[in-house]
């Protein structure tokens, strides 16, 4: 058996077993047999790490508001396979990977060997600048249901609720006939809502604008209404005599499973 953390799994007889390596800073598959000495050197390399799937996080240290923009936070990191003493790590930079805060919407990096990652991308990003062609909705005679709306989104969730974050204003879901106020992903659009109702666009523009010359651009990360696949090369990951340490690293990293395969 296979445990979290530093402790090594079951001595195996033969060839190869596979082994789990487990959520958490420190993933190890191996051998219950401490004193099993590794190589006094080591030249060459088992197997490549398989399985091994990185899961993206999300997180948004507070509520938003216009005067106190909250960033939105994506796991980046890297991961480390390490073997026995005589033993050369490898290590390879994870991408960025999302997810939006307090949903399941999230990125994910699969490693499918030699050296080869696929990411796959659930979470869409959009920063404004201002300079976009935003307009006023909403139905009621006195205007208590406007919001501004943005372009549409053409890969965003085609629907009337969909999950979605901000940078500027707490997730709400903006539509007609309601008051909520906030900012939220609707029919592919960004719409937003706070205060009172404007006299026409410009004012907001500025707004998005000098948001962006500060360097706090206002950001939605919103829901793809289908994910996209990318096949890229970031470097191998490999087994070793004996043992094998996962270790990842960050100030916030992904989630991170996989198995190896460890021999005699």
């Amino acid at each position: 058996m296979l445990h979290r953390g530093t402790k090594p799994g079951a001595l195996y007889k033969g060839a190869y077993k596979p082994g789990k390596l487990y959520k958490g800073t420190q993933l190890v598959a191996g051998y219950a047999d401490v004193s099993k000495a590794a190589p006094a050197s080591w030249d060459g390399t088992y197997d490549d790490v398989m399985g091994v799937t990185a899961t993206g996080r999300g997180k948004q240290d507070g509520t938003p508001t216009p005067t106190a923009p909250v960033p939105l936070v994506a796991a980046e990191g890297s991961l480390t396979a390490s073997g026995r003493t005589g033993t050369t790590p490898t290590t390879v930079t994870l991408p960025t990977l999302r997810a939006i805060p307090g949903t399941d919407i999230r990125d994910t990096l699969a490693y499918i060997g030699g050296g080869q990652w696929q990411i796959t991308r659930r979470v869409g990003v959009v920063q404004f600048a201002g300079t976009e062609n935003w307009t006023i909705g909403g139905l009621k005679a006195d205007k208590s249901d406007w919001y501004y709306q943005s372009p549409a989104l053409a890969d965003a969730v085609n629907t009337a609720v969909s999950d979605s974050a901000c940078t500027h204003y707490p997730a709400a879901i903006i539509s007609n006939n309601q008051t909520r106020q906030g900012c939220g992903v609707v029919w592919r659009t960004v719409r937003v809502r706070w205060g009172d109702p404007p006299d026409g666009a410009d004012a907001w523009k500025e707004f998005l604008a000098a948001q962006a010359a500060a360097g706090t651009p206002m950001t939605v990360w919103y829901t793809l209404a289908a994910p996209t696949t990318e096949t890229v090369t970031l470097g191998t990951l490999y087994s070793y005599p004996v043992q094998t340490t996962l270790d990842i690293s960050g100030d916030f990293p992904s989630d991170v499973v996989g198995t190896c395969k460890t021999g005699i």
